[in-house]
């Protein structure tokens, strides 16, 4: 069976536990070596996709983020970033999903992490290829991304970037995410830019790893709470650690869920 299902109820509430210990643990470090800057964050976000087709989707995400300072650990003191991303879809098979997105990010003035407000636009075209067998499914990501960036005069910088991610899904209590089924999540993200110099880091940009469960509160509602580690390699300065605590709510066909409920109860 698969290794997740090895364990009882029991055990699993244990190792979440446990996990949840070792990211607590992991906000509250600080700078220990002098030569990297370590922060923590939370990182939220509430997705909504609607289907139009066997072959075709739309998909609204809306997201906001936190952090702490040097003072205050807590992950929620500062409110530091606000983003809306619009995608489409396409599923042209079972295993392959192409997608694009348009996204706006505003990221606030936070003099307490030194953070100036910015806005950034953001365009991107991705590709992702689904591996699936009993008790999982391993999807490869590549990502190549459009970035405008404002500057302090008030000019857009163009930034391009390529990332990779590899990320395997678990069903905890069953065979496959349906409703009341937890699921185990695991991924880890490559960064690339060519002209990353212009923002200070180097061209392998950053390294992003986060492991966390999610549940399935019915067929097409699913909340998911995750540890990020983030690596930022930085130019001519300290690198960046970020330690983030990520929850994402995921609605799927709400609208049309809503008008067969509102339905049902005039029958």
């Amino acid at each position: 069976c698969c290794f997740l299902l090895c364990f009882t109820l029991t055990e699993k509430f244990l190792i979440l536990i446990l996990f949840l210990i070792i990211v607590q643990n992991g906000f509250a470090q600080g700078d220990l070596d002098g030569e990297t800057s370590v922060s923590g964050e939370s990182q939220n976000e509430i997705n909504f996709t609607h289907t139009l087709s066997l072959k075709l989707a739309t998909q609204l995400d809306l997201g906001t983020s936190f952090s702490n300072d040097s003072v205050d650990n807590s992950i929620f003191k500062h409110h530091t970033q606000n983003a809306i991303r619009g995608w489409v879809h396409y599923y042209p098979s079972a295993r392959f999903k192409l997608s694009g997105f348009f996204g706006i990010w505003q990221n606030l003035q936070v003099d307490e992490i030194v953070q100036r407000k910015y806005v950034e636009y953001r365009t991107a075209l991705q590709g992702i290829y689904y591996y699936r067998k009993p008790h999982l499914t391993l999807s490869n990501r590549v990502r190549f991304e459009n970035r405008h960036i404002e500057n302090k005069e008030g000019d857009f910088w163009g930034v391009y970037r390529f990332r990779y991610q590899l990320k395997t899904v678990v069903p905890i209590n069953g065979k496959q995410i349906r409703k009341g089924i937890a699921y185990g999540i695991v991924f880890d993200e490559l960064y690339f830019s060519p002209n990353a110099h212009t923002l200070n880091y180097q061209n392998f940009e950053q390294n992003r790893f986060s492991a966390g469960i999610g549940y399935s509160l019915t067929e097409d509602i699913q909340i998911e709470v995750a540890y990020i580690l983030n690596s930022k390699f930085r130019l001519n300065q300290p690198d960046e650690t970020v330690h983030a605590l990520s929850f994402t709510l995921s609605f799927n066909n709400l609208i049309d869920q809503l008008k067969k409920k509102k339905k049902d109860e005039k029958l």
